[in-house]
Formats: C-alpha cells, sequence, structure tokens
C-alpha cells in the first residue's frame, strides 16, 4: 500500500527531484513502491518543472514538497535542501521516522525502515579504506569549511555520507537545525556554491553535536 492522498503514514523518505528527468527518477520511485511502499516518498520539485514529469510524479503517487526559493538562495540545493527540509518536517510532524536521501544514484533493495529499526540517529559510512583526512576531495571540503585545523582534529575518522540519514523525526529536525546552524547565507556564498554539505554532516557528527 502507497500513499493516499489525506492519509497520513508513519514512515517519510525525503529527496530533492529538481532538475532529475523522468528516467532518473524511475529507479528511485520505483525501487520505493517495490521495497518501501508503506512509507510517504516526498520529492522536492522546482516552481519550472516540466508539465510531463510533474504529471508523472503523481500518478506515482509521490508526494510533492513545492520549493519555490530555490533560486534565491545562493548556494548548491545540496546545501539549500536541507531549509526547505526542515521547514516541511516543522509542518508535518506526524511521521515516526524520516529517511534522508539522495535521489538520482538511490535504489532501495529492501525497506530500510525495517533494517534500522531503533530510534535515534543513524548515518552511513562510505569506503572504509579512507578516512576524511586521506581522500581528498572530502579533505578539500572539511578544509574549505574549517580550516586545516579542523580538519587535522577529523582526519583520523571515517567518512560519512551526507546522502543518506535516517532517524526518528525528532532527531532529524535536531540534525537538519544543526547542520544548518554550521554556516549563515554568507558563507553559503562565499564557498563558491560547492557541493559540500558533507563536510558540516561529517563535522557534527563526529564532534559529538548530535
Amino acid at each position: 500500500m502507497r500513499r493516499r492522498c489525506g492519509t497520513a503514514m508513519p514512515n517519510l523518505i525525503l529527496g530533492t527531484a529538481v532538475n532529475l528527468p523522468v528516467p532518473q527518477l524511475m529507479p528511485f520511485v520505483k525501487s520505493w513502491q517495490q521495497h518501501c511502499g508503506d512509507a510517504t516518498c516526498a520529492l522536492l520539485v522546482a516552481p519550472n518543472e516540466d508539465a510531463d514529469k510533474i504529471a508523472w510524479l503523481r500518478a506515482e503517487e509521490v508526494l510533492l514538497v513545492h520549493w519555490c526559493s530555490l533560486y534565491f538562495i545562493q548556494t548548491r540545493l545540496h546545501n539549500s535542501r536541507y531549509i526547505r527540509y526542515l521547514e516541511f518536517l516543522l509542518d508535518n510532524p506526524e511521521h515516526e521516522r524520516v529517511f534522508l536521501t539522495d535521489v538520482s544514484d538511490v535504489i532501495f533493495q529492501g525497506d530500510i525502515f525495517d533494517t534500522v529499526p531503533q530510534p535515534g540517529l543513524h548515518v552511513f559510512r562510505e569506503d572504509h579504506r579512507y578516512t576524511l583526512g586521506s581522500q581528498p576531495l572530502n579533505a578539500s571540503w572539511i578544509t574549505a569549511n574549517y580550516g586545516t585545523q579542523g580538519l587535522q582534529q577529523i582526519a583520523h575518522q571515517p567518512i560519512l555520507c551526507s546522502g543518506t540519514t535516517l532517524g526518528d523525526q525528532g532527531s532529524i529536525v535536531n540534525y537538519i537545525t544543526c547542520l544548518l546552524q554550521e554556516r549563515s547565507p554568507a558563507q553559503f556564498a562565499a564557498l563558491g556554491g560547492r557541493e559540500d554539505d558533507q563536510a558540516p554532516h561529517n563535522w557534527i557528527v563526529h564532534q559529538g553535536k548530535v
């Protein structure tokens, strides 16, 4: 059973469909329906999306979350998406658990809510062969946000993926709030629109802020 209009569902999958065409969305949506169909799937969409794409998402029973402020925020959507996520969650507090996820490179192979059923915040590790300090891209993201001294503090830590984060709704709201507090709008603009949300994601977890 998938989400029906006006019917609250206990679990929520929350992602971003902006700039993604239907063929790129299809594996994510179809695998959600197959493995996590009891959860609501809500995706952010921009004001000027293709009408056929919107029609397809509605036909697949995806909950559309309109994101009209997207073009007024001076950073890449990897960073700004959390602002709209937080607004949506505060307006819709009824979900038991929330899975924040990338869309274009994620396919469900089972029900994520059954796999990690416990409350609290759950983050997921990337390639175990590398640490934050030994992987150049992640090291550059940390350095740009926290300087060389900041990198030294967590260089030995494993790389945590910002593309998938799971938790009960309260833990996810607290996580996003903490994540956004790491950077100001001026910092967003100064960093040149880098897709570097993985830097504060790793920082707040490894520094015990969440």
